[in-house]
């Protein structure tokens, strides 16, 4: 069966074999696990690396360019409200650590150019910063520079950080994302670590695009294939676009288009896991929950000024609307399924909210793939439920197509072409066997008993130790003077054997009519 086909079939209820009665079961063993390991890894916060005691950075004062009206502040509130600023921090070296083994380096990440003193010295400078935008040369997002050990002191150091923003082609609400002092020197990006979570991601996001696009390519009306490939892809394009600052240095300007894309892609993930959802759980409403969302995101996007927070607003927005379509889907299926989206959304909301600054760092994606990892795991569940419901159909489908095939008895000297369905039970009779034929004859065959009974097709149960019937004319089952007879559509009668008791009642329970036995 192709892939595509299987996931098609997969996405519908499944139903019992002929004669059955179809129940829904919710499969949720499988994704209880993962969903722990994901809000496992979701939940657990980017450890950032320890400073060395030897030297402990203080708290961050903003000063005007002329190095007045210094205030205390953290680094997200720092606002671009001039045309220069001056950050200033005082660090506190422990004369051990002197000298040091490798240069310290100071990591800046902000949309500025700075230019860097330490005790006053200048010791680097990332751009040119200015009064005005004609003498600013753009720095780079992310700079390092080297401290050089012949200016640092045991005891208080001062570090003043001058930076100008005049090439930003929207407002920034904080232009300072990162001020850190490596002691040890050894030139990592200390965001790489924060980041390692997410990379891994990429293969599993990579993956689920891979599975869900083939399927999607292989099946053209497979609408979910192509929104969770849809999905996949942009989380992988997400992903690249929030690590480029690891691998990739550029002018601080392009940081505003970077953190657009990131908000436009967070926004259209959600609406995708919206229009999934309610396709699934919900699809009388589904125009209705994707419109919702998308307006949610758009007013996320006017309404909300830091770029971060519109994106938050739209995966909130998403959030609630996939906890609507689950909720209308577990009260109406009592499905595992829809009772998994309901903890995925949750999990998505509480994470907002504790998690609000670093979300879209690291945990944004552990949920997109852990959410991916869950759909992609119930359909490898699904196949396996779809090949065994096509085995069962395959092989009552050859029970049925054998009771069709006459087969050959042969009584005597005359061989007789016999339908299945017209033999009503069968004897043993020493090395003979009799066969009761519904038209009322009855056929002495030259053949054991087992080997009569391996010759003919299903639906022949022994109900003792010489008899056999045809499960298609039993009538019924009652307990008589000498114990449990069978009655066959004829009226006759035949003795049940206690070792044959189970098999008789599970025949009865799942008995077939006679028309069952034709396609």
């Amino acid at each position: 069966m192709p892939a595509a086909t299987r996931f098609s079939i997969a996405n519908r209820r499944t139903t019992g074999c002929v004669g059955e009665r179809s129940r829904a079961r919710p499969r949720t063993g499988w994704w209880v696990v993962l969903l722990c390991w994901l809000t496992w890894l979701a939940a657990t916060p980017a450890v950032a690396a320890d400073a060395a005691p030897a030297m402990r950075q203080g708290p961050i004062q903003v000063c005007a360019a002329d190095g007045s009206h210094c205030r205390e502040t953290a680094l997200w509130n720092i606002r671009p409200v001039s045309d220069e600023l001056i950050l200033s921090q005082q660090i506190i070296v422990d004369s051990g650590a002197l000298p040091p083994l490798r240069p310290p380096t100071l990591w800046i990440a902000a949309t500025a150019s700075s230019e860097v003193r330490w005790n006053g010295v200048p010791i680097g400078s990332n751009g040119t910063p200015a009064m005005d935008r004609a003498g600013e040369v753009p720095g780079n997002y992310v700079a390092s520079v080297a401290i050089p050990p012949a200016l640092i002191r045991p005891g208080v150091n001062s570090l003043s950080i001058r930076m100008s923003f005049h090439h930003l082609w929207l407002p920034v609400h904080s232009p300072v994302r990162l001020v850190y002092l490596d002691p040890s020197g050894a030139g990592d990006n200390p965001q790489l670590r924060a980041y390692l979570p997410s990379l891994l991601m990429f293969g599993t996001l990579a993956a689920a695009f891979a599975y869900f696009g083939f399927a999607a390519a292989t099946d053209r009306t497979n609408g979910a294939a192509r929104i969770l490939a849809s999905v996949a892809a942009l989380a992988c394009i997400q992903l690249a676009t929030e690590t480029a600052r690891l691998f990739v240095a550029y002018p601080y300007p392009w940081q505003l288009a970077r953190v657009v894309a990131i908000a436009v892609l967070a926004a259209t993930i959600s609406v995708l896991f919206v229009a999934y959802a309610a396709r699934r759980f919900w699809p009388a409403r589904r125009r209705l929950m994707v419109s919702m969302a998308a307006i949610a995101a758009l007013a996320s996007a006017v309404l909300v000024p830091v770029f971060d927070g519109r994106a938050l607003g739209a995966i909130t927005a998403g959030a609630v609307a996939v906890m609507i379509c689950a909720a209308v889907g577990a009260a109406r299926e009592r499905s595992g399924s829809a009772l998994v989206a309901l903890a995925i959304a949750g999990t998505t909301l509480v994470l907002v909210v504790t998690q609000w600054g670093e979300l879209l760092d690291t945990s944004w994606y552990l949920l997109v793939a852990g959410t991916l990892i869950v759909l992609l795991v119930e359909q490898l569940l699904d196949f396996n439920r779809v090949r065994r419901h096509a085995a069962r159909l395959s092989a009552r489908l050859h029970s049925l197509e054998s009771q069709d095939r006459p087969i050959l008895l042969k009584d005597g000297a005359r061989t007789h072409c016999v339908d299945p369905g017209q033999i009503l039970s069968i004897s043993a009779a020493d090395d003979y066997c009799e066969v009761h034929l519904a038209d009322g004859r009855t056929l002495l065959v030259s053949s054991t008993f087992s080997g009569l009974l391996a010759s003919l097709p299903p639906g022949f149960p022994r109900i003792h130790r010489s008899h056999a019937v045809n499960r298609v004319h039993i009538a019924s089952v009652a307990r008589g003077a000498s114990g449990r007879m069978v009655q066959l559509s004829t009226g006759k009668t035949l003795p049940v054997g206690r070792s044959f008791a189970a098999a008789v009642d599970a025949c009865v329970g799942r008995n077939p009519q006679p028309s069952d036995m034709r396609l």
